[in-house]
């Protein structure tokens, strides 16, 4: 259930990432969707839909493609929560491992010749 979610999330977000990249770059390939003109008017249709300036609707678009991401993150983090608890709790447990206070005892013999 949770792999067709993400297929049914990422799916239209990569073809809208890929067309507002290549449109906005006028990256066009020969075709007209994918040309600079297009994504203009399609601004520019929606800002006049939603009563918003049409220069601010991509930053707009932008914000809730990372927003609905970090909110799918979120749903997949929940629901495998025990294996990304194992996953955290192993890393934690590696750094703390390498960075404890009784790593940096030191030892009665000094390998320096200083005085």
């Amino acid at each position: 259930m949770i792999r067709a979610a993400l297929f049914g999330w990422v799916l239209p977000v990569a073809m809208l990432g890929g067309w507002f990249g290549l449109a906005s770059n006028d990256i066009s390939f020969g075709t007209m969707v994918l040309s600079r003109e297009f994504y203009d008017q399609i601004f520019v249709m929606y800002g006049g839909l939603l009563g918003i300036d049409p220069a601010k609707l991509p930053g707009i678009v932008l914000n809730a493609i990372v927003v609905d991401s970090l909110i799918v993150a979120g749903i997949v983090a929940l629901r495998h929560h025990r294996r990304v608890r194992a996953f955290v709790g192993a890393r934690w447990r590696d750094w703390r491992g390498r960075h404890s206070s009784s790593a940096l005892v030191r030892s009665d013999e000094s390998l320096s010749s200083a005085p």
